[in-house]
């Protein structure tokens, strides 16, 4: 809770760091390298790999600078927009009509 207050007056960075620690403290003191010898305690530990794994994103997310919990590493950001503009020409008249045919072939 005092990281969530604290994200009122720290920049966004820091707050996702500190996220990212207190995941990765939560994800060993509840018992992420214990044996799993039931099927509980195999659930447990899945559900908190899980814990690990994200809190080590947004760690290296606020690292990085990103601001994002949804998107802490900005995984798709990098990757280029296959964007082809349609170019719409408004025809108010038959005239106008006839000479875009024309022209477009």
């Amino acid at each position: 809770m005092a990281i969530w207050i604290l994200s009122r007056i720290i920049e966004t960075r820091y707050i996702l760091i500190a996220f990212g620690i207190l995941g990765v403290f939560f994800s060993v003191f509840m018992g992420i390298f214990e044996q799993a010898f039931n099927a509980v305690a195999k659930i447990k530990k899945s559900l908190l790999i899980l814990v690990l794994a994200y809190s080590l994103s947004i760690f290296l997310g606020g690292i990085f600078g990103a601001k994002n919990f949804l998107n802490p590493l900005n995984l798709n950001q990098n990757m280029p927009l296959n964007s082809s503009k349609l170019n719409y020409n408004f025809i108010n008249d038959l005239n106008t009509l006839q000479k875009e045919i024309k022209t477009s072939t």
